[in-house]
């Protein structure tokens, strides 16, 4: 980026005008530039005045001179301009407006703001290895994602295949495409699901006719390998026939797992994610802005970090963003209030087609807050002012629409998800001075307001899983453990912190564990498989594992008999599912590390530093250490007869033998003195009356000013 011109006064001048030096009218757009038909980059220069990074504004027009098209194109316009200033300042480190004013005594000097920041910084980046959002620490400060494997399965690739070869047969096509848009649609919001199943009709009726000529419409058919992808992927194998389980096994001949169907089905279901890739190119879908491409890639965000694809995310939610943009997706604001001209487009000339791009909009508003917190944002609450009809469209965000009610929507995971991603954006991502300052209570709070304010956590759930699952049901496991995950997450950033200062950690420590202890609880109780399939519900389950072997070799010694043997027996558990985690690499790796610890610690061959500090960064070391370099030095795996040594393998396994995760909990060995609670049969946390006890409707708001419209 340009470095920003200092000068006496901001220009009037466009930028247009002033590089081709022609006289400018001072407006914007200008006279000049609208006759060049290049209004929308007539833009006024970011510059320096006194210190101060700004940009001239218009005060001449007032309100009565102008129509209410031309007011609602200023307010665009200005929306672009603080983004532009706010990205201009975040950029410009050492500007005057970051550093505080010297008669400013409530904050501490430069310097000391300045090393604050960077450890605070630090502690981020060090939840974000515990917690899996995709990045490492490298030497010094430098941050790189994390790149999902380089060996690919061999066998059947999309590349070297006709789309015919890859199109599974219309029952499975039906089955999974009708499961993915009956249980997933309110994750992503992505597709008008009655309108897509009828196009997948159609094309199914042109294909048993020989006509593959939609096989040719290279956006449309990337959408529908990336709802095979996700649909395949999340479904349990229970629910497809056994002619299903056949194609399934035939088509992942090549891959190598034999007639492990599990795995057959994760293989197949990377095949199409490849499909969907390769339908993404050969449609130009970096050459140019299309709808379509941008639900493929909100689609694929529900299995990207599965497949350990955590790079490509990011890259491909950049792409997503820039192609809405484009398209105008941010400024669909809400219905009557937003641009004419936009209405005037074949994209959003219905209003069916607007509420798809706004909630299109909020998903990649939400992927971009609640991603990656030691990366700044690309979108700002300026650019997030679009509202969304409740109860109006839910069937087009599920298929079945006969099985939402009056009193939730599929919109609510929406809105909390966004209310979330608001958290995390003013917590971690502004850059504020005063987040240094800010208690764990207080943050804590808000994420109680958020869930107290949830009509989808707080209405009647059926109380089995009996029978065909209702909608709700899902989100509102999801949403428990993504706020159990966010409340650890959030504790972690000030035990850490307060390790690091030798400040009081009780609090901290004691919320972290709760919350660990509660997503374990959760995930080791009946559930439905595809429940735990979840990207977030594998992390978080592996996240809770290393906070509390952190927290047992941190404070092994604060602890009664009890608490040790409850925390060994979590442990324990985590490990018992590490053959059930071998479609999320990353997830599946860093418990392997996590068990040469265990094993090592519970055989009294592991030598720890003396700080609690330099423990944390000793467990992340080891946990972030290459396959076959996480055994701690000095440590030797043994064939030892003991307890714990049973339940985590002999020496010759490189992956722990435990039985999987969907044998039930009572066949998992777990050593006598390590107990583990009882929970609620369903998994819902804590007391026995039921995790909807511990929801009920509180008198906390949340305050996110833009989220208010929402009706």
């Amino acid at each position: 980026m340009a470095s920003i011109r200092t000068t006496q006064r901001a220009p009037r001048s466009c930028t247009e005008c002033s590089r081709r030096k022609i006289r400018c009218n001072q407006k914007i757009p200008c006279q000049q530039c609208t006759a060049r038909k290049v209004a929308h980059k007539c833009a006024r220069p970011v510059v320096r005045v006194h210190g101060e990074v700004t940009i001239a504004v218009d005060i001449e027009s007032t309100q009565d001179e102008m129509s209410m098209l031309d007011l609602l194109r200023e307010n665009s316009l200005l929306r672009e301009r603080v983004t532009r200033l706010e990205a201009s300042i975040a950029l410009s480190g050492d500007t005057p407006a970051r550093r505080p004013r010297i008669d400013d005594r409530r904050l501490p000097p430069p310097k000391l703001l300045r090393e604050q920041e960077h450890q605070f910084d630090s502690h981020i980046v060090t939840v974000e290895i515990i917690n899996f959002t995709g990045v490492r620490q490298t030497e010094g400060s430098q941050m790189i994602a994390h790149q999902g494997p380089d060996t690919q399965p061999t066998g059947l690739r999309p590349s070297d295949s006709s789309p015919l070869q890859t199109i599974p047969s219309r029952s499975l096509s039906e089955a999974v495409i009708h499961f993915s848009l009956r249980a997933l649609g309110f994750i992503h919001c992505a597709v008008r699901a009655n309108i897509f199943y009828s196009e997948h009709q159609e094309l199914w009726s042109k294909l048993s006719q020989g006509d593959i000529s939609g096989t040719r419409n290279h956006h449309w058919m990337a959408v529908y390998y990336a709802l095979l992808t996700t649909g395949l992927y999340f479904i349990d194998i229970e629910d497809l026939s056994t002619n299903h389980h056949l194609e399934i096994q035939q088509r992942c001949n090549g891959l190598g797992s034999g007639n492990n169907l599990k795995e057959n089905k994760t293989g197949l279901a990377r095949i199409w994610y490849d499909a969907c890739l390769r339908e993404l190119e050969m449609a130009n879908f970096t050459g140019k802005a299309s709808l379509r491409a941008i639900q493929a890639i909100a689609i694929l965000t529900l299995c990207n970090l599965n497949f350990g694809e955590m790079e490509r995310e990011s890259l491909l939610h950049g792409l997503a963003v820039n192609a809405a943009r484009y398209l105008g997706m941010h400024r669909l604001g809400s219905e009557g209030k937003h641009p004419r001209e936009l209405a005037s487009k074949p994209l959003w000339s219905c209003q069916a087609d607007r509420e798809l791009g706004r909630r299109l909009w909020w998903t990649l508003v939400i992927c971009d807050w609640l991603g990656c917190w030691s990366r700044s944002p690309s979108i700002y609450p300026e650019s997030f002012d679009c509202h969304l009809v409740r109860g109006a469209f839910d069937c087009e965000i599920l298929l079945d629409a006969s099985s939402s009610s009056s009193t939730t929507s599929p919109l609510d995971y929406h809105l909390i998800m966004a209310k979330l991603a608001y958290l995390v954006f003013t917590r971690f991502k502004a850059k504020r001075e005063d987040r240094l300052s800010d208690s764990l209570p207080k943050a804590l709070d808000e994420l109680d307001a958020i869930k107290q304010s949830s009509s989808l956590l707080n209405t009647d759930a059926p109380s089995s899983f009996d029978g065909a699952l209702h909608w709700t049901i899902f989100p509102r496991y999801l949403l428990t453990q993504v706020m159990e995950y966010l409340r650890m997450s959030l504790a972690q950033l000030f035990l850490f912190r307060a390790l690091e200062t030798s400040q009081d950690e009780v609090d901290a420590r004691t919320e972290a564990v709760r919350s660990a202890e509660s997503i374990l609880r959760a995930r080791f109780n009946r559930a439905p498989g595809f429940f735990q399939s979840s990207w977030v519900i594998s992390a978080a389950t592996a996240a809770s594992g290393i906070l509390l072997m952190i927290d047992h070799f941190c404070f092994q010694n604060e602890r009664d008999e009890i608490q040790t043997a409850r925390h060994l027996g979590y442990i324990s558990q985590c490990l018992a599912i590490i053959d059930g985690l071998k479609s999320n690499p990353e997830v599946h790796r860093r418990l392997v590390a996590l068990g040469h610890l265990f094993r090592s610690a519970q055989d009294c061959t592991l030598r720890l530093p003396p700080h609690k500090p330099d423990i944390v960064k000793y467990v992340i070391s080891h946990i972030l250490s290459p396959p076959g370099e996480g055994t701690p030095t000095g440590y030797k795996p043994t064939n030892s007869s003991g307890d714990v040594a049973s339940c985590v393998g002999g020496e010759d396994s490189n992956i722990f033998s435990l039985p999987p995760s969907d044998s039930g909990i009572d066949s998992i060995p777990v050593h006598p003195v390590h107990p583990l609670p009882t929970s609620d049969p369903l998994g819902w946390p804590d007391d026995s009356q039921g995790w909807l006890d511990e929801l009920l409707p509180g008198a906390l708001e949340f305050d996110a000013p833009f989220l208010d419209g929402f009706s």
